[in-house]
């Protein structure tokens, strides 16, 4: 019986506004994504808001948060790595992340990051795009969160 190798990914879904979203360059996989990271199995293990804050806070290059009272939610796929080739059961918790309040007014224009429409994101306007972003959209549609 096939069996593919679980990854943990944890994914901090930034939002401008109710419709613009947080993507970045990831060169490695030459496409957009949002910000994303496989969680630190350690020891000492890290949550998965834990490793959402840490890559929202890589992008931006400013301290991030989980926005209060929100939790992560999860979500499963089976998707092929593009690095490696191989079939992978992807575990993805998505986590709603700020930028800490303090740094809010502090300009993004330099940053790497750019604030699109989670609509032309999910109708492909946007490209070259991570496969992985779709499914979690969609997923976000699903729980309401866009």
């Amino acid at each position: 019986m096939f069996d593919p190798q679980n990854v943990q990914i944890a994914v901090a879904l930034v939002k401008l506004d109710q419709n613009r979203l947080a993507i970045a360059w990831n060169e490695s996989w030459d496409a957009f994504v949002l910000p994303m990271t496989k969680i630190d199995a350690g020891p000492p293990a890290e949550t998965a808001e834990q490793a959402a804050v840490r890559a929202a806070a890589e992008v931006f290059q400013l301290p991030c948060r989980v926005v209060p009272g929100k939790a992560g939610q999860a979500m499963r796929k089976l998707q092929l790595s593009s690095r490696d080739g191989e079939l992978k059961d992807y575990h993805f918790t998505v986590v709603p992340v700020e930028i800490h309040p303090d740094f809010s007014s502090t300009s993004l224009a330099y940053r790497p990051v750019f604030f699109a429409a989670a609509t032309k994101l999910l109708n492909g306007e946007y490209q070259p795009l991570s496969p992985s972003v779709n499914p979690i959209l969609e997923a976000c549609v699903e729980w309401g969160w866009l």
